[in-house]
């Protein structure tokens, strides 16, 4: 069981890690003006729940 919950954390971290590389390519490609908007904010916190579910499933996988 523990070896499952191992390769679920380790599957999470991994998709984390690909969704926060699309994160980052989308806030590439706004303008600087978009800066302090809602959609800036939006992909913040979308930004910080992924670092923190990648922390998480780093903990986890140790």
């Amino acid at each position: 069981m523990a070896a499952t919950v191992q390769r679920g954390m380790k599957e999470l971290a991994k998709m984390a890690s690909e969704t926060m590389a699309i994160l980052s390519d989308m806030k590439d490609d706004l303008p600087e003006s978009a800066m302090g908007t809602a959609s800036w904010s939006r992909l913040n916190k979308l930004e910080d729940i992924l670092l923190r579910l990648v922390a998480t499933a780093t903990i986890e996988k140790a």
